[in-house]
């Protein structure tokens, strides 16, 4: 990620403060973070986004966006296109993140991430933990089998190979590591409460 923007303008935001959520679009190399309190280069809390290698940073008006952010993610391509998941949905804008339209309605989001071509990938909770990929271009949602997660348990973080979207991993709130290298198929649990673990292959009921 690093590579992608100014490492000097990089380093020193870093230094300073602690975004509460960030994004960067693997081709656009837009940035977006949210940040929550007046910094030497930011007037004061709020979202903002960055075309310039964090050279400039423009605020954002979040206007539609609703509850406690979770997560953040900026389309691959699109640097006017970014993602906030919520404890109310999935809060998709087109417009720099000036307006957001919820796609996930009344859905309580705890991650988000786009794959190299495009799809959204969420992290949500309905009656039990699960994967929703989503469409943005057909609105199609649909969702990808993952272990069985404990009750106070949840997606907390996704990454999809940009080589290989059939490969995806996932960490939890209790510091857990799921891999799937067929697109949720079947699951090979990493690490568990933030250990190593020899490979556990799981179904996606999260049986061994």
């Amino acid at each position: 990620m690093i590579k992608h923007v100014g490492i000097s303008n990089w380093i020193y935001i870093y230094g300073e403060v602690d975004f509460h959520g960030m994004g960067v679009g693997y081709y656009s190399h837009a940035i977006y973070v949210l940040n929550p309190e007046r910094n030497s280069r930011m007037d004061d809390a709020g979202l903002y986004y960055s075309l310039d290698e964090t050279k400039t940073w423009t605020k954002s008006d979040m206007k539609g966006l609703e509850g406690q952010p979770s997560a953040i993610a900026v389309h691959p391509e699109k640097e006017n296109m970014v993602v906030i998941s919520t404890n109310r949905g999935v809060y998709l804008s087109k417009d720099y993140g000036n307006s957001f339209d919820n796609i996930a309605k009344n859905t309580p989001v705890t991650s988000v991430s786009f794959t190299k071509e495009g799809k959204l990938l969420a992290g949500v909770i309905t009656d039990k933990p699960s994967l929703m990929e989503i469409n943005l271009e057909s609105g199609e949602k649909k969702n990808i089998p993952i272990p069985t997660l404990s009750e106070d348990n949840a997606i907390g973080y996704i990454a999809v190979n940009p080589n290989n979207e059939k490969q995806i991993v996932f960490t939890t709130f209790e510091k857990d590591i799921y891999l799937t290298d067929n697109h949720g198929g079947n699951w090979i649990q990493i690490a568990k409460q933030g250990k190593g673990m020899n490979s556990q292959t799981t179904t996606n009921e999260g049986k061994s």
